[in-house]
């Protein structure tokens, strides 16, 4: 059999050596799954990104504090629209009856 030239041989060196990388980086991953079940490295990400959104919530609030008042007072307003517009109905009424009167 013929010798092969070096550069197979230094391809077959390159090879192995990132199988062997590979190999090692797998090893380590499924070690990481084997401590952890899928439970808790999902509920880790869930718990992760829900920290995130509330830090940029944050965030956006104590830059905003206006828009947020604001918007929390039309919000109690749209709540408490029956309440006001009967008490507006009831003025109303008694301001068309007291008009009716003087005229």
């Amino acid at each position: 059999m013929s010798e092969l030239p070096p550069k197979v041989d230094e391809a077959r060196d390159a090879r192995n050596s990132a199988r062997n990388r590979l190999l090692g980086r797998f090893s380590s991953l499924k070690g990481d799954y084997a401590e952890k079940g899928v439970g808790e490295r999902v509920g880790e990400q869930i718990t992760g990104k829900v920290k995130g959104v509330a830090h940029g919530l944050g965030e956006v609030a104590s830059e905003s504090k206006g828009v947020i008042a604001g918007a929390g007072a039309l919000l109690g307003l749209w709540l408490a629209r029956r309440p006001i517009l009967s008490l507006g109905g009831r003025w109303w009424s008694k301001l068309k009856a007291r008009m009716d009167k003087e005229f």
